[in-house]
């Protein structure tokens, strides 16, 4: 996750998303894009991770 933040700063990307079992996308200038990491997120990574960055909701 933290590559793909850092990514999202590089490129100056304003979303990312996150589906289990898929790669990362993050939208630039418009365009949602790969993240370049081919690597799935696995079925039950995606709560913790968005759980981690915005406890309000867990």
């Amino acid at each position: 996750m933290e590559l793909i933040l850092r990514l999202m700063a590089e490129k100056k990307a304003s979303d990312v998303y996150l589906s289990a079992n898929s790669t990362a996308l993050i939208k630039i200038n418009g365009r949602v894009c790969r993240s370049g990491d081919k690597t799935p997120f696995p079925f039950g990574a995606c709560e913790p991770c968005w759980q981690k960055f915005c406890p309000w909701n867990a």
